[in-house]
């Protein structure tokens, strides 16, 4: 072997940690460590790079040797997070704001008995406030009394908290208030701080002190994480660059992740970047990525980004599903039926009663030996027994119906959550592209193209999540962001245009510093708008703003998704433009980018592998079964059948059609006109 052939490193820290290595003109290869997901970090990485290196009989130095970029995806933090595995912080806050997190939170469905009002993420005791005030137009009213802030810094560290969120009334428009603040913490202690003009530069004051405050309670573990491993992989011999994947599916380095962690935080981040590939090689359908995890509170992250006329923007939304594998079927004494979700946390009682995996298993949707809980492969013993003992003699159903309902019930909590967010953004499920994540998601595929009747729903393939690209997945980004209060009926065009410009040289600086190739830089501006009397903004995309034109043309653009999302508007009115960012991005490229990843020139059927008997509707079946791992470009088969794959099963329902796309995805549509 040619040991100076070069190569890429990506993990995730999932359920299962999966290590890659893409040698220049060969095919990849994939390592896997299946270890408890709550083990060491550094642990899990050694051991798939002993994996690695016996496979190429090197040692594990000369591995990292010729390795040239290490890429590090991870669902670490959003583990800190549900877990409680964060710093103790505390809130400094103008005078009279001290309760905004403390009446912030709210149930997303006020008459669901099963969930409890949301706890504020820092409590109204850890919450100090200063004496200062700034007003909308970034004067200063008060100036800042430094002896109070010096005051409940000393307070908060009497409190033993690790960290400090500082958020303040408009200092979007101005931060000199914060910066002092982050000055005085600096020389008076060694607490970690974050600052919300940095963390989340926008009006609402409420996400802004959430999100800064997820900051601050983040930044130390994971300086303390990203320590241990550049450490280690340093000492072994490593000359390259580290990158980490941001929620926007963005490779960025160390200094920028640092800047914002807060970004790091996402379920299945190779997914993330799996659906931003897809959406940029799709046409002109929006691309809404749909990614649960089976965690104590039932998280379940829906990422969308769509294009349409609110390109490039990014939705996250956080509910409360009971969608996974591990969620339990349980019936009340009055018969209700309804999944809760097993918790991993040791102090919590454990519940008992029949999974969605079991049910699954007895669908014959799932094999016994594939199931997976907390990286442990195990087998359910005699399934169905649990469902007979907890659900069926309770409801007088049979076996295989209450199998049934309990992949309906979960399937549904998918789909009716998608159509709330597509009602939410204005989104036509028809147009949408519907990119699911992992764990069970491709069981549910089918019913969920079915009843959204979506363009096509689309799933990553391992192919598709670690494909190299000729290092197109080396792409970084940096979002730069100014305050600039714009009023559309009294403004000076010039002045804008110079402001933008000092962003556009700011952005273009980063890329020239990182030896971005200038036909590869990639520039997405984005200005927040709303009517002068509202509390919320829109974020509206735009292309340029070189004359009068452009810049009428975005007044309409707001005026129309306003009347998209709320179903009015005020054409006459005068709107106000608040916080304008650039996000640019870049890699190294590829020739081949042109090429549209999601285009099909043709079917190919495959020949199935296997045949097996599985319970669809109300009765039993022999279906084909395929291996998606064989898959070419253009290979396809019609449901009814199962397709297996490493990353999860899929049934494709009937009058469906499954393809491996040129892109390495597997795309499934329905049937019209063959």
């Amino acid at each position: 072997m040619n040991v100076n052939l070069k190569m890429r490193v990506n993990i995730d820290y999932d359920y299962t940690s999966l290590l890659t290595l893409n040698l220049k003109d060969e095919k990849s290869n994939l390592f896997r460590d299946a270890t408890n997901r709550n083990g060491d970090f550094c642990e899990n990485l050694k051991r798939m790079l002993n994996q690695a290196s016996n496979f190429y009989k090197l040692s594990v130095e000369d591995l990292l040797k010729e390795t040239k970029e290490i890429e590090i995806s991870t669902s670490i933090f959003l583990d800190y997070l549900r877990t409680g595995m964060t710093s103790k912080t505390g809130i400094i806050c103008t005078k009279g704001f001290r309760d905004i997190l403390t009446f912030m939170g709210y149930k997303e469905s006020p008459f669901e008995f099963r969930l409890d009002y949301p706890e504020p993420y820092v409590t109204r005791e850890l919450t100090k406030e200063v004496s200062e005030r700034i007003d909308s137009d970034g004067k200063i009213v008060l100036e800042l009394n430094e002896d109070e802030v010096k005051k409940v810094v000393n307070e908060l560290i009497s409190e033993n908290v690790e960290a400090i969120a500082v958020c303040l009334l408009w200092s979007v428009r101005n931060n000199a208030h914060e910066t002092k603040i982050g000055d005085i913490i600096r020389k008076n202690s060694n607490l970690e701080y974050s600052l919300s003009h940095q963390v989340y530069p926008y009006l609402d004051e409420n996400w802004r002190t959430l999100f800064t405050s997820i900051d601050a309670s983040l930044k130390g573990k994971i300086k303390e994480l990203l320590s241990s491993l550049d450490n280690y992989i340093q000492i072994s011999g490593y000359k390259g660059t580290i990158k980490y994947l941001d929620y926007h599916g963005e490779f960025n380095e160390i200094e920028n992740a640092l800047n914002n962690t807060a970004s790091m935080i996402t379920a299945s981040p190779l997914a993330i970047r799996a659906a931003k590939e897809y959406m940029d090689s799709s046409e002109d359908n929006g691309v809404l990525l749909v990614d649960y995890k089976g965690i104590d509170s039932d998280m379940g992250s829906i990422i969308s980004e769509h294009k349409f006329d609110i390109k490039n923007t990014t939705i996250v939304d956080v509910s409360n599903i009971n969608a996974s594998g591990e969620a339990v079927a349980t019936v009340d004494e009055y018969g209700l039926f309804k999944l809760k979700q097993k918790s991993h946390d040791e102090n919590k009682a454990e519940l008992s009663g029949p999974s969605v995996n079991e049910a699954n298993i007895v669908l014959g949707y799932l094999k016994n030996e594939n199931v997976v809980n907390n990286q442990k492969i195990y087998r359910i013993k005699e399934p169905g027994q649990a469902i007979e003992e907890e659900v069926c003699k309770k409801t007088g159903e049979t076996i295989e119906n209450a199998a049934m309902s309990m992949y309906l019930v979960s399937c549904f909590s998918i789909i009716n959550k998608i159509k709330s967010i597509a009602i939410a953004q204005g989104l036509e499920t028809s147009k949408l592209t519907i990119f699911g994540g992992y764990e069970a998601f491709g069981l549910y595929a089918g019913r969920i193209l079915d009843e959204l009747s979506a363009s096509e729903v689309v799933l990553p393939a391992l192919g598709g999540i670690f494909a190299d690209n000729d290092g197109k997945s080396s792409g970084l980004s940096r979002k730069i962001s100014k305050e600039f209060m714009v009023n559309s009926k009294k403004y000076s065009l010039e002045d804008l245009k110079k402001e933008l410009e000092k962003i556009y040289v700011e952005a273009n600086n980063y890329l020239g510093e990182k030896n971005v190739d200038v036909k590869y830089r990639k520039y997405e501006y984005m200005v927040t708008v709303k009517y002068p009397n509202q509390t919320f903004e829109l974020a509206i995309p735009f292309e340029k703003m070189e004359d009068q034109k452009d810049f009428e043309e975005l007044v309409q653009d707001f005026h129309k998704k306003h009347l998209q999302l709320y179903y009015v508007n005020s054409p006459e009115e005068a709107v106000e433009f608040t916080t304008w960012s650039l996000l640019a991005s870049g890699g190294k490229g590829n020739e081949a980018d042109s090429e549209v990843a999601s285009k099909q020139t043709g079917y190919r059927d495959v020949e199935s592998d296997e045949r097996r008997s599985i319970f669809f509707e109300d009765k039993y079946v022999d279906v084909n079964v395929y291996s998606a791992d064989r898959f070419k470009s253009g290979d396809s088969v019609k449901g009814l059948c199962m397709v297996e794959s490493e990353l999860f099963p899929i049934l494709v329902y009937p009058q469906q059609r499954l393809t491996m796309t040129a892109g390495g995805y597997l795309q499934l549509k329905k049937i019209t006109n063959e």
